[in-house]
This record gives structure tokens, C-alpha cells and sequence, in this order.
């Protein structure tokens, strides 16, 4: 079942700006104190690491950064960003912001913990089955629907930034190269669509317009790179292959890998998302309301 989406007023924007329901802190010895405690390090970013959390016996993680280490652009764009979009954002399928810590050049952004990424349970239970691999798309199609009527790109979209919990459900997390898509404010009525000139993103899900360079429009990338996910969940590999020297020409030409003998099980209904996702051309690509209105993804509700 896919909930409806009200398009939400997006609050004015300042440097950091935080907003209720997370808490604050700016003292790490007051956040031990009130029942914090930091494990092991479980992975490893461009702009951090993530650790194993607690808090008062609840499951947590840890994502760690230091912004003296960061990147001028990241210091100043994508962490406050960042902190901004994890503290609007609330939806069942997305990863839940429990709390966050700034103490000088140092910040804990303290989140819900999910049992694995997609990209490992796939590695370690094989290609998903049809009906399985449905309603997990059809709930990161929900979060990515969320998200876009919020104005909010997620720009990372991948396999290793959607978890799946214990109760087998999915969650899109990680929002560090996440943006803004438009120019509106609370005191503006008119507004337009932003092209961004950040390349980001990983090699083998980024769009075409991302690789060749030239300034592309968020949401659009992101439908691409949605696409990619279904045909990794669908087929178990990838279909582009990001060491390839011919990967931007075999995107233009659309020239997948797939396994052969899924080909012939996945529905018309499901290729045609991947037909309306993996466009090389950007205006040709469905949006996400039209992805969520596909008659593959209706027949769960």
C-alpha cells in the first residue's frame, strides 16, 4: 500500500536550522550522560564513518564526521544541508534521525538501526523473488515520492543506502549529497526547478547527464537511478558496469546486463518501469508520481 503524498511548505532555510522532534545537543558529555554509548565502526564514507549505537537499550547508529576534515563545500553546504533534511523528514520508509551532537569541529548524527543494506541481503540470498522485489520497490518508490514532493533530491540512491530492518521492511537512508530542487521560500509564491552542477553519486547508478558533466536536473537523476535499483533487485547485477571504459556509451545506448534466465519470469508490467526509468534522455523520463501510478506498483494497493 502506497500512501498518499500532501505536498508539504518546506520551512525557510537558514545556515543550520533544526526543527522539533530531534534532539540537540552541543556537549558530549552531557549525551553520555543521558545514555549514549558508542560501538564499533561498521562502515566507511566520503565523509565520515557510521558506528554501532545505543541509547537506553534501543538499537542505534552512529554517523561520525569531523569538518575539520571535510571539504570546504562539504563543511559548508552539505553538512548543514544534511542536518537540515534529516531533521524535516519523516516517513515509514525512510530511515528515522533519533538524535544529533555538534561539539566543535565533531558531529554525531544518531539514527534508527537496520538490520542489513539491500546490497548484502542480495549478495547473500540471491536474486529477490517477483513478489517480494514489488513490495520492496514499491516502498522506496514511496520514500522517493515523499521526498520529491517535499522538494528534497536524494542524489545517492543505491543499494548500499536502502536497508531492510528486521521485520523486513525497506528504509532509504544516508542523505549526505541530498539537495534542495528549488528556489521557493516561505515569503516567495513563484519559484522554479534548480539544475545542479554537484557530481555526485556513485558511477554505476548515476545518470548520464551526471557523467558527461553538464549541469542536470535532481529528480530526474534520482528516476534514473531508481531504475538501476530495480534492475539489481530483478536480475542480481548490475546494468552498467562502473569500471567499464564504454560505460557512458553503453547508458546512451541502453546496452544492460541482465541474467538471461530472469528475463523471461519478470512481468511486461515491471520492464516497462525500467523502460521509463533507464531513459537516456532525461525529458523523456517518467516522474515519480507517474512511476507510482504504473499499474506493477497500483496492484499492491
Amino acid at each position: 500500500m502506497m500512501p498518499k503524498v500532501q505536498k508539504k511548505k518546506r520551512p525557510q532555510r537558514s545556515k543550520v536550522q533544526y526543527f522539533k522532534d530531534t534532539l540537540v545537543y552541543s556537549n558530549w558529555k552531557e549525551f553520555k550522560y543521558l545514555g549514549y554509548q558508542l560501538g564499533k565502526k561498521i562502515g566507511e564514507g566520503t565523509n565520515g564513518f557510521v558506528m554501532e549505537a545505543e541509547y537506553k537499550g534501543q538499537k542505534l547508529v552512529c554517523k561520525y564526521m569531523r569538518e575539520d576534515l571535510l571539504t570546504i563545500k562539504g563543511r559548508n553546504r552539505f553538512l548543514p544541508r544534511e542536518i537540515e533534511i534529516c531533521q524535516m523528514i519523516d516517513h515509514p520508509y525512510i530511515i528515522k534521525t533519533h538524535s544529533i551532537m555538534q561539539e566543535h569541529k565533531y558531529c554525531y548524527i544518531f539514527m534508527e538501526r537496520a538490520k542489513t543494506d539491500l546490497l548484502v541481503y542480495i549478495e547473500k540470498n540471491g536474486v529477490l523473488k517477483i513478489t517480494l522485489t514489488q513490495k520492496w520497490f514499491s516502498q522506496v518508490v514511496s520514500a522517493i515520492r515523499y521526498l520529491h514532493s517535499m522538494d528534497i533530491a536524494h542524489r545517492d540512491l543505491k543499494l548500499e543506502n536502502i536497508f531492510v530492518t528486521e521485520d523486513l521492511t525497506i528504509k532509504l537512508g544516508d542523505f549526505g549529497y541530498s539537495c534542495f530542487v528549488t528556489n521557493k521560500s516561505q515569503t516567495s509564491k513563484s519559484f522554479k526547478y534548480i539544475k545542479s552542477k554537484t557530481f555526485c553519486g556513485s558511477r554505476a547508478y548515476v545518470a548520464p547527464e551526471i557523467l558527461k558533466g553538464i549541469p542536470y536536473y535532481p529528480l530526474k537523476a534520482d528516476i534514473w537511478s531508481l531504475g538501476v535499483v530495480l534492475s539489481c533487485m530483478l536480475y542480481g547485477v548490475m546494468p552498467f558496469a562502473p569500471e567499464d571504459s564504454n560505460l557512458l556509451d553503453k547508458m546512451l545506448k541502453r546496452e544492460m546486463n541482465v541474467r538471461e534466465e530472469y528475463v523471461k519470469i519478470v512481468p511486461k508490467d515491471c520492464h516497462d518501469i525500467i523502460d521509463y526509468t533507464i531513459d537516456p534522455n532525461p525529458n523523456n523520463r517518467y516522474d515519480i508520481e507517474q512511476i507510482a501510478a504504473l499499474p506493477w506498483l497500483t496492484q499492491l494497493e
